[in-house]
C-alpha cells in the first residue's frame, strides 16, 4: 500500500515520482516528434505524458521536502526527544494496536509496526515538525492538514496518540499515529 499522505519512505516516494516525471517527458517528447511506433501511433504516448507530467511535477518537490525533513531529523536538526522503547514493550505496542483495530471507530495506526524489531528495541526521534519511529518517518506537516486531539494514553507500554484528518478535494481521511513512550 502506498501511502502517500505520509511518505513514509520519503527517498522512494521521491525516487518514484521523478521516475514518473521522465516517463512522461519521454512520453511527451515521443508523441511529439513522430518517434512513436506505428501500430500505436502517437495518441497514447501524449496521454500518458500529459497525465503523468503535471501530477510528478507537483509531488516531486513534495516528497523532497519530506526527504529534507528527513535527513535533518537524522542529523539532530531540531530534535527534541529521543527515546528507545525495549523488544518487549515494542510487542505490546503491537498487541494493542491489534486490539484497537477490532473495534469499531478506531483510526488504525499508521505506524509500520510490522518492522523488524532490533534487539536493542525501536528508537524513536521526534521534532515539532517529523517523527521517526524506527525506520518509519511521519513529515506531521504531511500527515495530516489539522489536528484535533493530542493524548496521552494511560496503557502499557505508555503511548502519545496524535489524531488529524488528510483534507483531499472531496473528502477528509481520518489518521492516527500512536507512538509508544517508555526508556530502556
Amino acid at each position: 500500500m502506498i501511502d502517500i499522505p505520509a511518505m513514509n519512505r520519503p527517498v522512494r516516494s521521491r525516487n518514484i515520482w521523478l521516475g514518473i516525471a521522465c516517463t512522461g517527458a519521454a512520453g511527451l517528447a515521443v508523441a511529439l516528434s513522430g518517434l512513436a511506433p506505428e501500430r500505436l501511433g502517437p495518441v497514447p504516448f501524449f496521454i500518458a505524458g500529459v497525465i503523468l507530467t503535471p501530477v510528478s511535477v507537483v509531488m516531486t518537490p513534495v516528497s523532497q521536502s519530506t526527504m529534507n525533513a528527513m535527513r535533518r531529523l537524522a542529523q539532530g536538526e531540531e530534535t527534541i526527544a529521543a527515546w528507545r522503547v525495549t523488544p518487549e514493550d515494542w510487542r505490546a505496542l503491537v498487541t494493542l494496536n491489534t486490539e484497537w483495530h477490532r473495534q469499531e471507530g478506531v483510526t488504525p495506526n499508521s505506524l509500520d509496526l510490522e518492522q523488524a524489531t532490533p534487539s536493542g528495541g525501536v528508537e524513536i526521534v521526534a521534532s515539532p515538525r517529523s517523527v521517526r519511529v524506527g525506520g518509519d518517518f511521519h513529515d506531521l506537516r504531511q500527515f495530516a492538514t489539522s489536528y484535533h486531539s493530542v493524548r496521552w494514553l494511560h496503557t502499557q507500554p505508555p503511548a502519545v496518540e496524535l489524531l488529524g484528518r488528510f483534507q483531499t478535494k472531496g473528502s477528509s481521511i481520518p489518521r492516527a499515529l500512536r507512538i509508544p513512550v517508555s526508556a530502556v
